[in-house]
């Protein structure tokens, strides 16, 4: 055992499944066999049939990996053991969706039992703008539920464009070391070199989707890095993870705000994002996709150096918060948008 594993070093594991999901996206891809359709409506970025579910050739390699490497050659703490728990099953739910249609309802109530149960198992301690929920029976709890469920559904919201989910996914997982001074687990580096491996698929423009099956765990596995991987001995500031997908959080959430105010079902599909209001007025979709992702780097520089420069996270939150929504606005109004209730 120690012979063989002596040769399953993290680059050679994280090449061998950047190769399977390669392999395995190429043969889903081609199949006329099997496959998930997603078919364009008035509410989609594209147009015509493509297979969905590529996430799937992401994760399977993932669990299959984990299980031999787990299984054989190395002993899990039960901060992996959870985290593959969590991954499964979003990744469970997600292709449900994908081939049954569950609904956001009906998604949304099995995610929050789900939750309830699974943040029991691992005390986390966090602070909110500063203050602990400790001492406030279920509030912890709740405020976790909470933050999971924003970050998994706002994912699943913004995977509506060529590259774009998956591009942001890569540069917060890779960003983390550097904004949280914390390592990066192995599990992640699998992960991330799946992701690789299906980009070739989903390059604009795309021939094959993430679905539900994939943007989903991408959502958790981003949700749940900095509140079970966070080094620091003191309690993880969850405002903090704001840095991690800055441009998700002010669209997301305004986005929200606003089908709100208008008084429209959050949780059907729509085209009010800022992203797609700019993508659907460019003929370039992979341009508006890496401008987007880029605008993140400000944010995150900004707060990986702001212990050195003596400044506060909360001044670095309110700052950025107020820049990046008024960017939003001042974006949102250029466009012109023209009966957001129709769109």
């Amino acid at each position: 055992m120690k012979q063989i594993s002596f040769f399953w070093n993290p680059a050679l594991l994280a090449v061998l499944v950047f190769s399977v999901t390669i392999f395995l996206s190429r043969f889903y891809l081609h199949s006329k066999r099997f496959g998930i359709a997603d078919v364009s409506n008035e509410r989609s970025m594209h147009s015509g049939t493509t297979k969905k579910s590529g996430g799937i050739w992401i994760f399977l390699p993932v669990f299959c990996l984990a299980a031999v490497w787990f299984g054989g050659f190395e002993i899990p703490d039960r901060k992996i053991l959870l985290f593959f728990a969590g991954l499964f099953f979003f990744f469970s739910i997600g292709l449900a969706d994908d081939l049954l249609s569950l609904g956001a309802g009906t998604r949304l109530v099995l995610e929050i039992f789900f939750l309830i149960v699974f943040l029991q198992l691992l005390p986390i301690r966090f602070t909110f703008l500063g203050f602990g929920a400790e001492n406030v029976p279920g509030l912890s709890t709740a405020l976790l539920i909470v933050f999971v469920l924003f970050v998994v559904n706002v994912c699943n919201f913004m995977d509506g464009l060529d590259t774009y989910l998956s591009s942001h996914f890569l540069l917060s997982v890779l960003a983390f070391p550097f904004l949280f001074h914390s390592q990066l687990p192995s599990v992640y580096v699998w992960i991330c070199a799946g992701v690789f491996g299906f980009l070739g698929f989903n390059l604009p423009k795309a021939k094959l989707f993430l679905g539900d099956a994939g943007s989903l765990p991408i959502g958790y596995t981003i949700a749940v890095l900095p509140l079970f991987f966070f080094d620091e001995r003191v309690s993880f500031e969850i405002t903090s993870a704001f840095f991690l997908l800055p441009v998700f959080f002010v669209d997301g959430v305004i986005t929200i705000l606003l089908r709100i105010k208008d008084r429209e079902n959050i949780l059907k599909a729509h085209r009010r994002h800022l992203y797609q209001l700019v993508a659907v007025r460019s003929e370039n979709k992979g341009l508006v996709s890496f401008l987007f992702t880029a605008a993140n780097l400000p944010a995150m520089i900004f707060f990986a150096v702001h212990r050195s420069a003596e400044i506060t996270g909360s001044a670095v939150l309110t700052f950025c918060l107020a820049g990046y929504a008024g960017l939003y606005f001042l974006l949102f109004r250029k466009l012109k948008f023209p009966d957001n209730k129709d769109r």
